[in-house]
């Protein structure tokens, strides 16, 4: 990352099974064109799973 070569990298999504085209983008920061990134949000859908583990959380 220090070295700025890479502005993004695009990597499976961890909480979507591995035959879905769901994938994820980590910007870097440190790359030169990072302050011209703009992005747009479809559509967000979250994982119920994920959502009751913090409400699991919440109630300790």
């Amino acid at each position: 990352m220090n070295e700025g070569r890479s502005l993004a990298l695009i990597v499976p999504c961890v909480h979507v099974p591995l035959a879905t085209p769901e994938r994820n983008v980590l910007l870097n920061a440190l790359h030169p064109q990072f302050k011209d990134v703009q992005s747009t949000l479809d559509e967000l859908t979250y994982d119920r799973r994920l959502l009751a583990t913090r409400r699991a959380r919440e109630q300790r």
